[in-house]
């Protein structure tokens, strides 16, 4: 069975505009754009995955988090 993370931005504001997109990674180094500020990530091997999440702004500012999870059997 696929170990799946639920990722929610949905957090994030902008002091002086507006979210504009939503980007996600789930550990094989791409990064998906999205309008939606939520994302799973599911993993099917064991191993320890980087997730990011990307927010961009209506100036086109973007800020990055990221945070490792574990798969194990």
């Amino acid at each position: 069975m696929p170990f799946t993370v639920n990722i929610n931005a949905s957090g994030s504001t902008d002091p002086d505009g507006s979210v504009r997109a939503y980007y996600f990674g789930c550990g094989d180094g791409s990064m998906v754009g999205s309008k939606k500020a939520q994302a799973k990530c599911s993993f099917t091997v064991p191993g320890t995955y980087w997730i990011r999440v990307m927010v961009a702004d209506s100036s086109d500012y973007t800020d990055v988090v990221s945070a490792y999870v574990v798969a194990t059997p």
